[in-house]
């Protein structure tokens, strides 16, 4: 998309994706954006086009310190993360069904790892 404005042009790049992205708020899980479309595509919901990780730090509260290592944890990283595809695999009544909950504001989990134990990501439609 290309406009202008004074005089000067300004071209702005977007992908197009299928509604809706997926949005992670929280992951402690340090992975590349290849990793997680990795993973993602092999869910089978659908095309991955684009994987945005926003990375965040939560400064903890004194009651939530506690030692690590012989220093005070005092912040924790984690990652926002955002997944758009290209398009659902909405011949699968199952994909259907996981994006009809998302539609109406629920979440999905998507379990990424079940060594020792499931490992899941809690996912929700991006609201943008």
């Amino acid at each position: 998309m290309q406009f202008s404005n004074n005089n000067h042009k300004h071209t702005q790049s977007y992908t197009a994706y299928d509604h809706p992205a997926l949005c992670i708020p929280r992951s402690v899980v340090v992975m590349t954006p290849q990793q997680i479309e990795d993973k993602f595509n092999a869910t089978g919901l659908g095309i991955v086009s684009k994987v945005v990780v926003k990375k965040k730090t939560y400064v903890l509260n004194d009651w939530e310190r506690v030692m690590s290592e012989n220093k005070t944890v005092t912040e924790v990283e984690y990652a926002n993360i955002y997944v758009y595809f290209k398009k659902w695999n909405l011949d699968n009544p199952r994909v259907c069904e996981y994006r009809n909950r998302l539609l109406k504001g629920n979440t999905i989990k998507i379990v990424f790892d079940t060594i020792p134990s499931p490992v899941f990501w809690r996912c929700s439609a991006g609201r943008f």
